[in-house]
């Protein structure tokens, strides 16, 4: 089968696997027991653990390994939150924002916590304007993903962080999307706190890493505990050492997928994007004129092409994508609407058959045949 749904999950590296099954097998033991078997393990988790700190340019004592990037939005919201509600209650989060951090907003407003929630515009940006209006003396945090998982649209964390600067707010962001595909040095640099996921850089799944500045105040029962799963730990560091942004070779890839689209579908399409120099190139969204998303991602499959209806975090729920929502895009929008991302595995011969079946599905909805 082709596979293009990289944006939802990938597979694990074969050198990232050998690691994790080495681990696993020789370095068992439990890194906070104090003999040599769990010291031999300790040893690990903190190479790994000042190996990941260095990568993102932060203070290893700021990190903490997850069990996945819904669980560090979540710890990062509530641990945050709760630890600033001597400062104030107000939080400012994206419309556009994964299902984690809507999750953790909608408990904190019923723990008393007030929610702004930002709308995008109509490129999926977040409308600054409004986030400045909503600022207020008493917002204690924004969180603002970087990349949006189901368009791949770039947020301007360095001017969101501007507008923050004479605020009490903390800035937190979820880099899960753009982690390991485009360049976060800087981004980092304008954050408090961020989270990162393993299996979207081809590493082991259940394993991600929150980040908080040490010297920020933290809910304690937001600190890690119990025994880590070292062998996900490593392997998770390992895959993140070999995650190299290839962001000139997805263009291509995406130019050339939509070259291909417009010779066999002419206008019969619509795309969702950011502006350019601010869109992550492997993850695109359309919708094909007159097909909904769910039917054709069925047909796809049944032609052995693997392409999804947008986050599957949220697969299942009814009604319009939240990104195309927060955008203020039509319902016709949202039932017709795909999501195409590429990896490692994309060549320009399996966009092609991938742009020939979405092409024949079409065909032959226009002129009444039967699929």
């Amino acid at each position: 089968m082709d596979y293009f749904d990289y944006a939802s999950t990938t597979p694990m590296d074969a050198r990232v696997l050998d690691i994790y099954r080495e681990v696993a097998e020789h370095y068992w033991g439990n890194p906070n027991s104090l003999h040599d078997i769990g010291g031999s393990a300790k040893e690990i988790l903190d190479r790994c653990t000042d190996s990941l700190a260095s990568l993102f340019g932060v203070p290893s004592a700021g990190l903490t390994f997850t069990s996945g990037g819904s669980a560090g939005n979540a710890a990062a919201l509530i641990g945050l939150s709760h630890g600033r509600k001597h400062v104030g209650s107000h939080i400012i989060i994206g419309g556009a924002e994964h299902a984690s951090i809507h999750t953790a907003a909608g408990q904190l407003e019923s723990a008393g916590f007030e929610i702004t929630v930002i709308p995008s515009r109509e490129n999926g940006l977040i409308d600054l304007r409004q986030l400045k209006s909503s600022v207020r003396k008493d917002t204690i945090l924004v969180s603002i993903a970087h990349c949006n998982g189901e368009i791949g649209v770039i947020q301007p964390m360095g001017e969101i962080k501007e507008i923050l600067r004479d605020c009490a707010a903390l800035l937190h962001s979820d880099l899960v999307q753009s982690f390991g595909k485009w360049p976060i040095e800087e981004v980092i640099r304008h954050t408090d706190s961020f989270t990162v996921s393993s299996h979207k850089i081809h590493g082991p799944k259940g394993m991600g890493a929150l980040y908080i500045d040490p010297s920020i105040d933290l809910l304690p029962v937001q600190k890690n505990s119990g025994t880590p799963d070292l062998p996900g730990i490593t392997a998770f560091t390992a895959a993140a050492e070999r995650a190299v942004p290839m962001p000139d070779h997805y263009q291509m890839l995406r130019d050339s997928f939509f070259s291909s689209l417009d010779r066999k579908l002419g206008n019969g399409y619509r795309v969702f994007e950011g502006p350019p120099g601010q869109q992550l190139p492997q993850v695109i969204g359309l919708a094909i004129e007159g097909i909904e998303g769910q039917w054709l991602m069925l047909e796809c499959n049944r032609r052995g092409i693997a392409i999804s209806t947008g986050s599957a975090c949220q697969s299942g729920m009814q009604g319009i994508p939240i990104t195309l929502k927060s955008m203020g895009a039509t319902e016709r929008d949202g039932k017709e609407f795909i999501r195409i991302s590429f990896g490692p595995s994309t060549t320009l011969e399996k966009i092609d058959r991938l742009t020939d079946t979405l092409a024949e599905v079409r065909l032959s909805i226009l002129s009444g045949g039967v699929i």
